[in-house]
């Protein structure tokens, strides 16, 4: 009996020592592995930010496309990422192969959930391939004006005029019209207004030809033009064409239309009354034959 005992305690002790060696050996395994995958992370991260630094100063000296320039600088700091989770997994002995496998099978499932989400991302690509605008460009797209902010692979960001920070995705701006304020390097200022009939025309030409040589701003080539442009019940319809560069086109045609205004009140050339048109509407009573009977007052 004695030594039935004995032996039993024997054997649990056998048993607790190597359950306890194993535990151990487990944790302080799993220990080494926790610290090398997050040491791993630490540097990835140093890394990708520096990386980040240093090809953004490379690119702007270069003098490459802004908005090229912002595109590869975040692809590089989530590939350095990507490769850093994938040592990682290797650290804890995950096979990156069926990891791979995961990722294409989740890949394919995703991907038929979020076509309109992919279809954003073919339209960022082309965007960034064609390049139709640029960052700081104004541009007219998917019904806004503003001012390009960023071009991602999903979203291009505008600041309109007003100040107002708007989201677009990307399958909407390659997907429509496309008008570039700022793609050219001169834009044109352009005035229009109908004289009264009273008016000389070879005055009123005279007039406009001196208004464009003493506005300051306005470029020799290509050369200004005045317009006689047409004739009607109200008077003559004069246009009137001159070309400045693209950064200095609204000064000039404010600048215009203030000494245009000037000008013509100061040869006493009137501009054309207003045309004042009514419209009528006659309803009948309640969707009937009944019409509304009117009163001499």
């Amino acid at each position: 009996m004695t030594t039935a005992v004995n032996t039993t305690d024997l054997l649990v002790e056998v048993v607790v020592d190597y359950l306890g060696s194993n535990v151990a050996s487990s944790l302080i395994s799993f220990g080494i592995r926790l610290a090398g995958a997050l040491l791993v992370l630490a540097v990835a991260w140093t890394s990708a930010s520096f990386l980040q630094r240093i090809l953004r100063r490379t690119l702007v000296k270069a003098k490459l496309d802004k908005t090229l320039s912002v595109f590869l600088v975040h692809v590089v700091r989530w590939l350095v990422l990507g490769v850093a989770v994938l040592a990682c997994l290797s650290i804890f002995n995950i096979g990156t192969s069926t990891f791979s496998a995961l990722i294409v099978t989740a890949g394919v499932a995703v991907g038929l959930a979020l076509q309109g989400t992919l279809s954003n991302c073919a339209a960022g690509a082309m965007l960034l391939m064609l390049r139709p605008f640029r960052v700081d460009d104004f541009v007219v797209t998917a019904g806004y004006y503003g001012q390009i902010v960023q071009i991602g692979l999903f979203v291009t960001t505008m600041r309109t005029l007003d100040a107002i920070l708007v989201t677009i995705p990307n399958s909407s701006v390659f997907g429509g019209p496309i008008e570039n304020k700022t793609s050219d390097k001169i834009r044109q200022a352009q005035l229009t207004f109908t004289a009264g009939h009273t008016a000389d025309p070879d005055h009123t030409r005279e007039l406009l030809e001196k208004l464009l040589r003493d506005t300051e701003g306005v470029l020799a080539e290509p050369k200004p033009s005045v317009d006689l442009c047409g004739i009607d019940d109200r008077g003559l319809e004069w246009t009137v064409r001159a070309f400045a560069p693209t950064p200095l086109r609204w000064d000039l045609q404010q600048r215009l239309t203030r000494n245009l205004k000037l000008a013509l009140d100061g040869a006493g050339i009137p501009l054309a009354p207003a045309r004042l048109t009514i419209e009528a509407t006659l309803h009948r009573r309640h969707m009937g034959t009944e019409p509304l009977n009117f009163q001499q007052v």
